[in-house]
């Protein structure tokens, strides 16, 4: 199965508190009584086992354990060109994204403090709704190919993957 899409390119973005997120706000609102907007979901996810179920669920992604730094953050499709120059620096698969509507969060960890999917510092890539397997891949791009890039790689899949992420990685790879 084949779901084709625009790849999204957010340029110097900065690692809130050390990661990003990406999510379905839908799918976050499903999980927390239809309505996560203005909830503490850092404290929340990171206090309990409630982060590694939304995770386990396919409703978010987080890449923790970064360098603060600004960095290239990407959502392609398998199908479409890397923006990492060379072989990447970090690989994690085994992820899952459950896409309910067409349009994705992805933003700084900080941003999950009190979360609002329609924050001004939100991006917002646009993905066909659908089950995807997810690999997390970490590298240098740019122009110089120095420039720290996150690209989260989708694969559509007719039905629900089998999450096997590990939960415990840190994407420190500057």
């Amino acid at each position: 199965m084949t779901e084709s899409f625009e790849t999204f390119v957010a340029r110097e973005v900065f690692a809130e508190l050390g990661g990003f997120v990406l999510a379905d706000p839908g799918e976050l609102d499903r999980l927390h009584g239809d309505s996560a907007k203005d909830l503490d979901l850092l404290a929340l996810y990171s206090s309990s086992d409630a982060g590694d179920a939304v995770v386990a669920a396919g409703a978010a992604i987080p890449v923790m354990g970064v360098e603060a730094d600004y960095y290239s953050l990407v959502v392609r499709s398998a199908e479409a060109e890397t923006c990492i120059t060379g072989s990447p620096r970090l690989v994690s698969s085994g992820w899952v994204l459950h896409v309910g509507s067409d349009r994705l969060c992805l933003s700084g960890a900080g941003y999950l403090k009190r979360w609002d999917p329609d924050g001004p510092r939100i991006r917002h890539p646009v993905v066909p709704a659908g089950w995807y397997e997810v690999e997390v891949r970490c590298g240098f791009g740019g122009v110089d190919g120095e420039d720290p890039v996150i690209e989260f790689v989708l694969r559509a899949s007719a039905d629900r993957p089998r999450f096997s992420a590990d939960l415990s990685m840190t994407f420190d790879f500057t």
